[in-house]
């Protein structure tokens, strides 16, 4: 089976992996289940339009990535994953400029959608 490509993404993929159909179908229920949350529904039309970024959540004094973004801080980083349903990790405030900055580094585009608005 052909990888799907995004078509932002010519030449990289998110963490050396291809996008097949299985993602698409997993966008389209996070969409639907994240509809009523105004933040966690930003989220998901950024990430759908810019599969291989790295999204980061400020939620206060706090910056949480999801998903794929948060397979990819666990792989760099060791940071734990959170309690609940969804793949979910976060940094503190005072360390997040540092791991922008190496993340770069490796080629990564990091995002920020401020929560608190």
């Amino acid at each position: 089976m052909a990888a799907i490509v995004p078509v932002d993404a010519p030449k990289r993929t998110l963490f050396g992996l291809h996008f097949h159909n299985a993602h698409v179908n997993w966008m389209e229920k996070l969409k639907r289940r994240y509809q009523e949350d105004k933040t966690m529904s930003q989220w998901c039309k950024l990430k759908e339009n810019n599969m291989t970024e790295l999204i980061f959540v400020k939620r206060g004094l706090f910056y949480e990535v999801y998903h794929n973004d948060a397979d990819v801080c666990y792989v760099h980083f060791h940071m734990p994953f959170m309690k609940g349903d969804d793949a979910h990790s976060g940094i503190p405030d005072v360390s997040f400029a540092g791991k922008c900055v190496y993340l770069e580094e490796l080629g990564y585009t990091v995002r920020v959608l401020n929560a608190d608005e």
